[in-house]
């Protein structure tokens, strides 16, 4: 699974998106990071669509 199906999910001016961003630097990526999602009824329901 990706780290954006891990992430929660809200609505900014009507869009939804997921809480996360990555770090590039030169071109190269140094990191990955996420506001994990802690419902697991959600989690499932991601996963099963995966």
């Amino acid at each position: 699974a990706s780290q954006a199906a891990l992430a929660r999910i809200s609505e900014h001016q009507g869009f939804r998106v997921a809480h996360r961003f990555e770090l590039y630097i030169n071109g190269l990526e140094l990191c990955n990071g996420y506001w994990e999602l802690t419902d697991p009824a959600d989690q499932r329901a991601r996963f099963a669509a995966d």
